[in-house]
């Protein structure tokens, strides 16, 4: 009996030794594992900066398998994913490495768009004669010159690149840690806050890694009494790239506005109290299919965001008692669906939400031009909705398919512009209009493109700083005389909303070495035209304007007019720009 059971023991040992470990990548788990614990996903979507530029060659590592990103940024791979957790490592040359997590708790597949950021030259610092360095970026990080060793532990002397990061910075999109902030803290799995959080790297000659000989003095300023987190509650946390885990190092000293911490070796680094948290998972519905949608968790202490899946599921651990406020939002920072603020003290499934009822439209159709026209390829669509002043743009991830989903507001109706650049031909199409109705079972628009100018005017709103675009596609100037440096030039700006509704903006500017000498007070409009709006115009000595003359195309030139104030006529104020391509008579 007692050999029975000591078989049976060795059994399990054997088999808990081989199940896999979410939180360590030594595992003998394969390429198969047990789909109880694991399901097979698609992965796709595409890389960009933070200029939201695509990126070819980035590689996207998921469970130590790499996978590159091609044409147009776009990757798209199969892979087990678990149901619990797993760690996307996105890498680039001259870009900070980007961590994402996803779980296959819920249904669809994974699309992603991860953003990376460009790395800057750093500081460089040479250890011939010794000093105290400080270095501050948001945060402050002190150490000598010559606190640095080899990583075989032989001191050295010499020439240091050293690379200190604070992320998430203000200009990323996307934070480049995993957004659940996952912890272990007494062997117990926590959350952390949202703080700042720090990276450092040395490098020698050759390409030396270097480690410090004494910890470095971190200062972090946090305002205690503002996230109300106990003095005694706050450790120093290292990130574990192997699985995306923060690793508890030490405490921290606190002081009224800040907090000190000694770094012992570089890596990257974040202080936090460790929280609780409870899990909201879900999924919308209402629309067939979801493209680069992110649900985001914001409250006064922390933001946490999460990508849905393509079939709009969604899982997140947010911080209990802290009242947060979720907003769903599109790749154009729309809000397409919003919770007011509520504690998530236990855990809470959304589900049901149906986004059409949100009044949130999905476009999902491919792009035909006509066949008795020979057009090159359109690779960017404009879309505007009956009243509104501001343009959606997208550019296609491919050459003719299209699938955004964005939010309708006063009226579903719709136009359509198709536009496409290529060596400064600018090609424009007479808009389609589209209903909700149509849009939802919409396959194929049929577009037949001819040659004329395409403008746009950039507006930046003073007040809550958003910035819209607002496109005209039909623009044409009347110039008496045109240099590289000097026009004196009426543009006409035809903003059509169908065929028989058409609106004009004319303007008449001298412009002269650059600067604006003239330029009417108001670009006025036709009594025709959607949306039913005029622009007041004002320069400023700091208006600037750049002229210059197509290399391919004789009567074509392109305007560029900065740093203008303008005033519609509901009294919103803006800082804008007009720029564009423009046709001569």
């Amino acid at each position: 009996m007692k050999r029975f059971i000591y078989i049976i023991l060795g059994c399990l040992l054997c088999l808990t030794a081989c199940r896999k470990d979410q939180f360590n990548n030594t595992t003998t788990d394969t390429e198969y594992p047990p789909l109880t614990t694991s399901k097979l996903k698609r992965i796709y979507g595409t890389v960009v900066d933070e200029n939201g530029n695509r990126l070819d060659g980035i590689k996207i590592v998921c469970r130590n398998k790499v996978h590159l990103s091609g044409k147009n940024g776009s990757f798209d791979f199969e892979e087990y994913i678990s149901t619990e957790r797993e760690i996307l490592k996105i890498q680039g040359t001259n870009f900070y490495t980007s961590f994402i997590y996803i779980q296959s708790s819920g249904e669809g597949d994974f699309i992603l768009m991860p953003q990376l950021s460009q790395k800057y030259l750093g500081h460089t610092i040479n250890t011939n004669q010794r000093k105290l360095v400080t270095i501050q970026k948001e945060c402050n990080l002190s150490f000598y010159n010559d606190d640095f060793i080899k990583q075989d532990g032989s001191t050295y002397q010499g020439s240091i690149n050293f690379d200190f990061q604070v992320k998430p910075g203000t200009e990323l999109k996307y934070y480049q840690m995993p957004n659940d902030r996952l912890a272990l803290y007494n062997d117990k799995k926590v959350v952390l806050a949202d703080l700042p959080i720090v990276s450092t790297e040395a490098i020698g000659d050759n390409k030396t890694k270097l480690e410090f000989r004494k910890p470095a003095k971190l200062e972090i300023p946090i305002t205690i009494k503002k996230y109300n987190f106990g003095t005694d509650s706050i450790f120093l946390w290292k990130f574990r790239e192997s699985d995306g885990i923060w690793e508890k190092i030490s405490t921290v000293e606190i002081q009224t506005d800040k907090v000190i911490a000694l770094l012992p070796t570089f890596g990257i680094y974040t202080v936090s109290p460790p929280l609780d948290y409870s899990t909201v998972s879900g999924q919308f519905q209402g629309i067939s299919k979801f493209e680069f949608l992110q649900y985001e968790f914001t409250s006064t202490q922390s933001t946490i965001q999460n990508f849905l899946t393509d079939a709009g599921s969604f899982d997140i651990k947010v911080p209990i008692n802290i009242p947060y406020k979720a907003i769903l939002r599109n790749e154009l920072n729309q809000n397409l669906y919003q919770v007011n603020e509520t504690i998530y003290n236990r855990n809470i499934s959304q589900r049901n939400i149906n986004l059409i009822q949100e009044k949130c439209v999905s476009m999902d159709f491919t792009i035909s031009n006509c066949s008795f026209l020979i057009n090159e390829i359109s690779h960017s669509l404009i879309i505007r909705e009956k009243g509104k002043i501001a343009d959606l743009f997208f550019q296609f991830e491919n050459q003719n398919t299209f699938l955004k989903t964005f939010k309708q507001s006063e009226t579903d109706q719709f136009s359509i512009f198709l536009m496409s650049q290529n060596k400064q031909t600018i090609l424009r199409n007479t808009p389609k209009i589209l209903k909700n109705a149509d849009l939802l079972s919409k396959n194929i628009i049929e577009v037949c493109n001819n040659n004329s100018g395409q403008a746009h005017m950039k507006l930046k709103n003073s007040k809550t700083g958003t910035t819209i675009y607002h496109y005209l596609p039909f623009t044409s100037i009347q110039a008496d005389t045109i240099s590289n440096s000097t026009v004196e030039l009426n543009i006409v700006l035809r903003d059509p909303y169908n065929t028989s509704d058409e609106g004009i903006y004319s303007a008449t500017i001298n412009i002269i070495n650059g600067s604006i000498i003239h330029m009417n007070p108001i670009i006025q409009k036709a009594k025709l035209g959607s949306p039913d709006f005029d622009f007041d115009f004002t320069f400023k000595p700091s208006t600037t304007a750049n002229i210059s003359r197509s290399s391919t195309i004789t009567n074509q030139i392109y305007i560029n007019i900065n740093n203008l104030d303008i005033r519609d006529n509901l009294n919103n104020e803006y800082n804008g720009s007009i720029s564009g391509y423009f046709f001569t008579n």
